[in-house]
């Protein structure tokens, strides 16, 4: 059963410690930097859904730092800082093989903006549609005139109210900071909970996968029966109220023409004619309708063949420039490998290890989002073989790999984070576990110490008792 996914995150102007700030953000929207946006392979111009375009939110954003200002508590008015956090984004993301009973993608995406418009108001700048991954997805773009992005975040925001709460109470910050991390988490379900009922569940999606819940084949079968009864369900609730509306319209029509034929209006012509005028405007509407709605029914049909065939045209030119780009491709691999023919020393080896990049990046994400969606021990350690070669040859050469490691290392931390299981049997070989083992080996070493000592301790105090003379005995008289 395919399954929702929605992120979000803030960014300030300073680069965070995987190097991404909002000039990446706005670079990686619009396709415009080819640094941005090494995971696409063939990257696209995004499609505007709602707001300003990618380059004015950008200005917008620029603009709004330039002349931004916070109170220091001095009570002086200073600029704000780099480091502040004055852009959120969310990204949404429909799956890519919809199973049967999913909403299309056209109602995903425009009950996912109907929610965001909801949710963020006149904050919510722009929305753009991403076509050239695997997954086709939305982002959204969160713009507050204050510029305090993370009064959007509501994990954070739950965390800093309830450290405030535990700080107050007498707690120190490191106490309080582990004790606010329950806020942040029920925070962000309550947040993933209500995109799932206004746009997970109409839709047919379920709120987690089934590989993170480690569902049996009976359960995830049963599971999809269940969204798809919830689909059906509110599409009945929403065809119900569309026609209740149109129920009560009509009723409202004929309440006026009945009132119009109760009314007394005297043997006057100018009267009669009024009345009867009434009555013909309203009959008229009634008509007008009618024949609008066949209008569109036989429009509908009329065009369908005209739409299939253009369709069909669209299909043959996509296989067409997919063909022509693999070509491309091909011949460009071939030019690089004339190239290597002239090339020698350092720029041959710079052009390899790039290819050798482009190629490991591919496989690394490969098996990345194999892991993540099957959940089983043999993807993750396949993954786990194909980051530790990627380690491994950075470490040789920092030179290699510049780009790829940092993909590696946020790699290894979201599998700490939500798969621990499998980070210990499987990554002991990232920098983080081999400490821990280093960690874990001195306290051992320690431990063994100690005893060792408290062991010749004792040996020497039972030497110590052994040699002294005991005390000398009297006869009793």
């Amino acid at each position: 059963m395919s399954y929702q996914f929605a992120h979000l995150e803030t960014y300030s102007r300073k680069p965070n410690k995987e190097g991404v700030n909002t000039q990446f953000v706005f670079d990686e929207a619009s396709r415009r930097e080819p640094s941005a946006c090494r995971h696409v392979e063939n990257p696209e111009k995004p499609g505007l859904v709602y707001g300003m375009d990618i380059s004015d939110l950008e200005k917008l954003h620029n603009d709004m730092c330039d002349v931004a200002t916070t109170t220091n508590a001095k009570g002086q008015s200073r600029k704000i800082r780099k480091d502040q956090h004055t852009l959120a984004t969310v990204v949404l993301s429909y799956p890519e093989n919809p199973e049967p009973g999913t909403a299309p993608y056209r109602e995903w995406e425009k009950r996912s903006v109907d929610w965001l418009k909801q949710k963020y108001g006149d904050d919510l700048k722009t929305v753009i549609r991403h076509t050239d991954e695997a997954h086709p997805h939305i982002h959204a773009y969160i713009l507050p005139d204050h510029a305090r992005a993370k009064d959007f975040h509501p994990g954070y925001s739950a965390k800093m109210s309830e450290m405030d709460k535990a700080m107050a109470g007498g707690m120190s910050k490191k106490a309080a900071n582990k004790e606010s991390n329950s806020a942040y988490r029920e925070a962000m379900r309550a947040w993933q909970d209500g995109f799932y009922e206004a746009v997970g569940r109409p839709c047919g999606l379920t709120r987690i996968g089934p590989g993170k819940r480690r569902l049996s084949r009976a359960e995830h079968t049963a599971e999809k029966a269940i969204e798809r009864r919830n689909r059906e369900a509110v599409l009945l609730q929403e065809e119900a109220r569309r026609r209740d509306i149109q129920t009560r319209a009509e009723a409202r029509k004929v309440a006026e023409k009945s009132q119009i034929l109760e009314d007394e209006v005297g043997d006057g012509w100018f009267a009669n004619h009024a009345k009867a005028k009434k009555l013909a405007e309203l009959t008229a509407v009634d008509v007008l309708e009618n024949e609008r709605r066949k209008g569109m029914v036989q429009g509908a049909k009329f065009t369908e063949p005209q739409f299939n065939s253009l369709k069909e045209k669209a299909r043959e030119k996509v296989a067409s420039l997919a063909k022509r780009n693999t070509e491309l491709a091909n011949q460009n691999v071939a030019l690089l490998a004339e190239n290597r023919q002239f090339s020698a020393g350092f720029d041959d080896y710079q052009i390899r290890m790039s290819q050798a990049e482009l190629v490991m990046t591919e496989a690394v994400h490969g098996l990345r989002d194999l892991a993540y969606e099957s959940g089983s021990e043999k993807a993750y350690k396949r993954l786990s073989s194909a980051c530790e070669n990627v380690h491994e040859t950075h470490e040789a050469d920092p030179s290699v790999f510049k780009s790829l490691i940092k993909d590696v290392r946020r790699i290894c931390k979201d599998v700490k984070e939500h798969v621990p299981s499998v980070f210990k049997k499987l990554f002991g070989w990232t920098p983080d576990a081999q400490a821990e083992k280093a960690a874990r080996e001195r306290e051992v070493e320690r431990i063994r110490e100690e005893a060792k000592r408290a062991a010749r301790t004792a040996e020497n105090r039972q030497k110590v008792e052994r040699k002294s003379p005991s005390a000398p005995s009297f006869p009793s008289r």
